[in-house]
């Protein structure tokens, strides 16, 4: 999962309101007075629904996040949150937010304007004498994700008791940066909460007996898949988590995922009596995890099979990355093997 840090607007009301005073701080919120991230904590604005997600979330905007060729959209996230007064000051987090498209922001907008939200939004606005236009029905349909650009479960929101000083420079409202905790003066209980590292402990969790797997559909997941994929993580994890690299499991339904800034490693392992068979099986998942729909969410997509790929099977895979431009690598985990060679490991990881 990526972790980002963006920086919100100053907020009196502990952002269920926008509380004006923007003068200084430039970009959308010093044009307009406000921030659209000012009714970030507005936990009773729930949605349900879209494509069928049963569950509540909260829909709502970050400007950093929102990019010109949609970065983000369909990941993921990690965000920690700060604002800038004489210095950045980290306030809090929000522990998993997911990136939406545009065709769900406009469905989340249009709930909005039907729950009245939207009407609220404005006359909180107006209170502060900010621009109204800007949430006008028409602007906030021509840019539904201008206004909503991800969702969040509601205690997925943390905010800190004391703000912590950020050790940073920078402080664009545009720029989403990659989190360290190194930009921390001092690191407090409340963000060692949200940090989730990839300890042996968390990665080898997954029963290798035969088991119904939790997914979309019950599907029975053969226990050759288990050992690979818990000690593969773990080397993984060994290997490139000082490096900064994040390796995660079960990650948007990925087998591993490993992640790094804005680059992310789809690895599909599958278990087969050929490697033919293991590549067929993987490459419609790795295609539709990494593009469906709308979103370019992975630079390297991998195969992890135990069957021995052959001379036919390499220049297939060969054909495939030179024709069609797929960034595909296939790796072979011997039946029984407690790890790969640092060769073979790198293909997971290099593009």
């Amino acid at each position: 999962m990526l972790e980002k840090l963006c920086r919100i607007c100053p907020n009196t009301a502990s952002w269920e309101r926008p509380t004006g005073n923007k003068e200084e701080s430039g970009g959308f919120a010093g044009a307009n007075g406000f921030g659209i991230e000012e009714w970030l904590t507005r936990k009773e604005w729930l949605l349900s629904g879209y494509n069928g997600l049963l569950e509540s979330w909260r829909y709502a905007h970050i400007t950093a996040l929102w990019t010109k060729n949609n970065a983000y959209v369909g990941q993921d996230m990690r965000i920690y949150l700060f604002t800038y007064d004489k210095g950045a000051w980290l306030v809090g987090y929000i522990n998993q937010a997911h990136l939406i498209d545009e065709d769900e922001a406009a469905w989340a907008t249009e709930q909005f304007r039907r729950n009245g939200w939207l009407d609220a939004m404005r006359q909180d606005v107006k209170a502060i004498r900010g621009n109204v236009d800007i949430l006008s029905d028409k602007a906030v349909q021509a840019s539904p994700l201008g206004d909503v650009s991800m969702r969040f479960k509601p205690d997925s929101l943390h905010f800190l008791p004391e703000p912590q000083r950020l050790a940073m420079k920078n402080w664009r409202y545009t720029v989403a940066y990659g989190w360290d905790t190194d930009y921390l003066t001092e690191l407090s209980s409340d963000i060692l909460l949200a940090q989730r590292d990839s300890s042996a402990q968390e990665l080898a969790r997954f029963s290798e007996a035969i088991r119904v797997r939790r997914a979309i559909c019950a599907k029975e997941c053969s226990p050759r898949q288990a050992p690979i994929q818990n000690r593969l993580a773990v080397q993984l994890a060994s290997v490139y988590g000082p490096k900064g690299y994040q390796v995660l499991c079960e990650d948007n339904r990925v087998d591993i995922s490993i992640r790094k800034d804005n680059y992310a490693s789809f690895l599909e392992i599958k278990p087969a009596d050929s490697a033919r068979e293991a590549i067929r099986l993987a490459l419609g998942q790795l295609l539709e995890y990494a593009h469906y729909p709308k979103a370019d969410r992975a630079d390297n997509l991998v195969v992890v099979s135990d069957a021995a790929p052959g001379a036919d099977d390499r220049r297939y895979i060969q054909t495939l990355r030179q024709r069609y431009g797929i960034p595909l690598r296939y790796v072979y985990w011997p039946e029984g093997a407690e790890k790969i060679s640092s060769g073979e490991l790198a293909k997971c990881v290099r593009v």
